[in-house]
């Protein structure tokens, strides 16, 4: 995905990666097989990434079920509290779509220290549409066969569902008897994604929006509550005490680079209280002649990003205007980027900004494109229906 600016990503986090199958049980099991169908290490299309390489044993336990003769493990070997590990299986979503569908299965639990659940997500082909992990309703501590579910949706341009059993920190869990079917839309979805540890010490709303904190001159490390991206070539974004608006020294985002590389001044929220909501990031911006880029707002791991470009009255540059980027923040978001880029060269000065939700009648920004998560062999690799749901095979 063409992101310029580093998000923080949920615990189970939607990027796609490598080829779904059958692997090892993980560098840690010699004492648990493998599990046909189901990815039991850290790639594989539609795995999560993120997860520990090392630092659990996860695959088929013979000696610990629901029903049956088998069932699937996660458990912590040489694991730190913020390490997690997932199980994978994905099936086209073809036969789903437009419909409403519930993953459930039995999970056992042992010494679970932080938490443990089912995970469901949904796919287009460029973009995560659908997502819970039981952040909400998590297992934890120590707990006999319980039955849980998620429940999503599956629009009309899902190409893919993915699934399985997570656990994050130290203990163990055992699953058997998943399944996934259509049910009637009066089955309430559920909804609950766990944010990354860092993603917990983001700010719920903007700091600093009027730069009124700012201190010094040409000094990139002195605007408190803004981050930079760089591009290539030289750059600079400081405090510009010489360009007032209001009178009021603004910020300025110069870059002597010709070429398409961004450079951005850029913060990241919680998106806790605006999921749900169409929301506006809006900048008083003046630019000189020429110059691409203006207000952005992303949705990380999301497929969202916009970016509002800059008025330019007969190319010659614009004087103060106020310029929004406007988009929806997804039930499944964790966090939102808001700030301004600067595409090759050229020169922007920032004033004033808000962040706030406004009404749906606000026209969104068109989403810059993003590259596809998945190509279509990927997708011709995956099984059309689930298999081995019981863990026996």
């Amino acid at each position: 995905m063409k992101y310029h600016i580093i998000g923080t990503f949920g615990v189970i986090a939607i990027t796609a990666t490598t080829a779904t199958g059958t692997s090892s049980p993980g560098e840690n099991s010699p004492h648990y097989t493998k599990l046909s169908g189901w990815t039991t290490d850290v790639t594989g299309v539609g795995t999560p990434p993120g997860q520990s390489a090392k630092g659990y044993a996860v695959g088929k336990d013979d000696s610990v079920f629901h029903n049956g003769h088998c069932s699937a493990t996660i458990k912590s070997v040489a694991t730190e509290e913020n390490m997690w590990r997932a199980l994978t299986q994905g099936i086209r979503a073809e036969k789903y779509r437009g419909q409403r569908i519930r993953l459930s299965g039995y999970m056992k639990t042992q010494d679970v220290a932080s938490m443990a659940g089912l995970w469901l997500r949904v796919d287009a082909k460029n973009r995560t549409l659908e997502f819970d992990n039981m952040s909400n309703r998590t297992l934890k501590g120590t707990n006999n066969w319980t039955l849980c579910s998620v429940v999503l949706d599956v629009p009309k341009d899902a190409v893919a569902i993915f699934y399985g059993p997570v656990m994050v920190g130290q203990g163990q869990t055992w699953t058997d008897d998943i399944a996934i079917e259509t049910v009637d839309p009066s089955i309430v979805q559920t909804t609950g994604w766990a944010q990354a540890p860092s993603g917990e010490k983001d700010p719920l709303t903007p700091n600093n929006l009027g730069f009124d904190e700012s201190r010094g001159s040409k000094n990139q490390g002195d605007i408190p509550g803004w981050s930079f991206g760089d591009g290539a070539g030289k750059k600079e974004i400081y405090l510009d005490t010489t360009t007032s608006y209001k009178g009021k020294p603004t910020v300025t985002l110069h870059n002597t680079n010709s070429g398409y590389h961004p450079i951005s001044l850029y913060q990241e929220i919680r998106a806790d209280q605006f999921k749900g909501h169409r929301v506006a990031y809006t900048t008083y911006i003046k630019s000189s002649q020429g110059v691409a880029g203006g207000p952005m707002v992303a949705i990380p791991g999301g497929g969202q990003w916009a970016t509002a470009q800059i008025p330019h009255p007969n190319n010659s540059g614009s004087d103060w205007q106020a310029v929004s980027a406007v988009v929806d923040v997804p039930s499944w978001a964790t966090t939102i980027q808001i700030g301004v880029e600067l595409f090759g060269g050229g020169q922007v000065w920032l004033g004033e900004s808000s962040f706030k939700i406004v009404d749906l009648r606000m026209p969104l920004t068109p989403c810059a494109p993003v590259e596809d998560m998945y190509s279509d062999r990927d997708l011709r690799r995956l099984a059309k229906k689930p298999v081995n749901l019981g863990f026996e095979n």
